[in-house]
C-alpha cells in the first residue's frame, strides 16, 4: 500500500485485482511509451469491473479496455497490464494509461463522492510518480464523445488535491445494512475470528450468496450474522458491493438475435430459469449490481436479467 500525507489527514489507498480474476482472450501488447492519461466514465453508477470487461468482450475485443477503474466508494480497481495498450480512446491507446471511474457524470447532476475523487487524485499522483509528469486529457479531448460527462468534476481534479476529509481510509466504512457477494470462484469462503488469516477459521459462507456487513477492519469485514455465536470475519478482496434499489420500471429486450435468459439470482453464475424474447417489454421491479429482477416469475421462482441488454422505455 502506498500512503499519501495531506493537510493534516493522510490518504491511504491501494490498487485490486478483481475476483475472480478477469480473463483475456489474448495478452494485450505491451506500450512502447506512456505520455499521458485519459480519463473515462462508466455511464452506469452500479457496473462492476467484471460487468464491464464482459461489455468489451461483446466488443468483439480481447477483454477490458481500461487500465485502472475507480468506483464511487473510493475502490481501485486493476484491468488491462498497467504497460500493456489499452482499447479505450481509438488513436490514441498506443502512450496512454486509460482510468474509468464509475457513475454517470453526463445526465446525472450528483457531486462525485469524496471517497472516488481522492482515489484518482491518489491514483493519478501514483502513476505520475511511477511513469512521469504525464499529461492529463478527458476521453472528449482526444475523441468525438461527451466522455467523461459535463457534470465531471475535470478542473477540480486537475488541481490534483485531495477533498478535505477527518481521513480516507484503505476503503470507506461501510454502514450497517451494507450488503456483499461472495465472489470465490469455486469454492466456499473461510470465515475466520478475526480480522486476518491468523485467527482460527470458525465457518464458511458460500459462493455467490450475499451477506450483511457491520464493520470493516484492515481489508476485512465482520458479518452480521453469528458462527456459533461468534463474530465471523471474512477478507474483502473476495466479494463484491451489492447495490440494490427497489424502484420498478419497464425495460425492453435488446438482444442481437437470440432471447435473453432469466437466471435465478442476479450473476451469471446463477442458473437459467428461462428466457424472455427479444424486443419483449418487461417490468423490473428490483436491481442489484446492473442486474434486474422481473415482475414476473418462473415456476415459482424470482428471474433476473442482465440490464446490459436492456432498454428503459
Amino acid at each position: 500500500m502506498t500512503e499519501r500525507e495531506t493537510e493534516g489527514c493522510t490518504v491511504n489507498f491501494t490498487i485490486r485485482n478483481p475476483s475472480p480474476a478477469l480473463q483475456f482472450r489474448s495478452n494485450p501488447q505491451r506500450r512502447a511509451s506512456t505520455r499521458r492519461i485519459i480519463v473515462h466514465h462508466y455511464h452506469h453508477e452500479t457496473a462492476t469491473p467484471q460487468d464491464v470487461h464482459r461489455w468489451h468482450l461483446n466488443n468483439g475485443w480481447i477483454g477490458i479496455g481500461y487500465h485502472f477503474m475507480v468506483d464511487m466508494d473510493g475502490t481501485i480497481w486493476r484491468g488491462r497490464g498497467e504497460l500493456t495498450v489499452g482499447a479505450h480512446a481509438g488513436g490514441h491507446n498506443n502512450d496512454s494509461i486509460g482510468i474509468a471511474c464509475q457513475g454517470r457524470y453526463d445526465d446525472n447532476t450528483r457531486n462525485m463522492p469524496d471517497a472516488q475523487f481522492n482515489a484518482m487524485v491518489w491514483l493519478i499522483q501514483h502513476l505520475r510518480g511511477t511513469h512521469g509528469n504525464l499529461t492529463l486529457q478527458r476521453h472528449r479531448d482526444v475523441g468525438s464523445t461527451a466522455c467523461p460527462g459535463r457534470h465531471f468534476p475535470w478542473t477540480e481534479l486537475q488541481g490534483l488535491r485531495f477533498r478535505e476529509q477527518a481521513s480516507t481510509p484503505n476503503a470507506p466504512t461501510p454502514e450497517v445494512g451494507h450488503r456483499v457477494r461472495i465472489t470465490t470462484q469455486n469454492l466456499p469462503l473461510n470465515v475466520r475470528a478475526g480480522a486476518g488469516t491468523n485467527h482460527a477459521v470458525i465457518g464458511s459462507v458460500a459462493r455467490l450468496s450475499e451477506h450483511t456487513v457491520v464493520e470493516l477492519r484492515n481489508g476485512w469485514y465482520r458479518l452480521q450474522q453469528l458462527f456459533g455465536g461468534r463474530q465471523g470475519w471474512i477478507s474483502r478482496d473476495f466479494t463484491q458491493r451489492v447495490t440494490v434499489t427497489t424502484n420498478s420500471f419497464r425495460v425492453r429486450i435488446t438482444t442481437r438475435v437470440l432471447p435473453l435468459n432469466v437466471r435465478s439470482g442476479a450473476g451469471t453464475g446463477y442458473t437459467v430459469l428461462a428466457t424472455v424474447p427479444r424486443n419483449s417489454e418487461q417490468t423490473i421491479v428490483e436491481t442489484r449490481s446492473g442486474w434486474g429482477r422481473l415482475q414476473n416469475t418462473f415456476n415459482g421462482r424470482q428471474g433476473w436479467v442482465s440490464l446490459e441488454h436492456t432498454t428503459r422505455i
